[in-house]
């Protein structure tokens, strides 16, 4: 099974360099790339904090849940890198910018808390996530909603 050239994942080859560091997490809401105010104080923040002298490439890897179809979750998790791109961009940030849409991830979800009593064998961990609503489940899979920025150093 090969995938044709138009439903690839967007992944661009990374520079080799000595080093890359994770620089921080940026959370969207459910079907969103818009950042929100508490996302644009974490770059600003960040921008200001730090030493980008230092940084010879940033890499916006986007992430998307597992709510919603695999390739419309490949666009938004792409949509979602791009929108910092843009706006490391749009704030005089001149290191290179590498794009990395990797599409849906799924969420390690702890099903015994989330329902007292369950046991593997009581019912599977598919039917009880497929019984939650809609809130619930969008709630659950927040950590995947994201976009992860490393940055490489020179």
């Amino acid at each position: 099974y090969i995938r044709d050239r138009v439903n690839m994942p967007m992944r661009e080859e990374l520079p080799s360099s000595r080093f890359v560091e994770h620089v921080l997490s940026l959370y969207f809401e459910f079907d969103s790339y818009r950042l929100e105010k508490e996302a644009l104080n974490t770059l600003d923040a960040w921008r200001k904090e730090s030493d980008l002298n230092n940084i010879d490439t940033l890499v916006m890897q986007g992430y998307a849940d597992v709510i919603g179809g695999e390739q419309y979750n490949q666009t938004l998790s792409e949509k979602r890198a791009a929108e910092v791109r843009n706006w490391m961009k749009d704030h005089g940030i001149d290191a290179k910018l590498i794009i990395q849409g990797m599409g849906q991830i799924p969420v390690d979800i702890d099903f015994p808390e989330l329902k007292p009593g369950y046991s593997n064998g009581e019912f599977s961990k598919s039917a009880l996530y497929k019984s939650l609503a809609l809130e619930n489940r969008i709630r659950l899979n927040q950590e995947a909603m994201r976009v992860d920025i490393k940055a490489i150093t020179k």
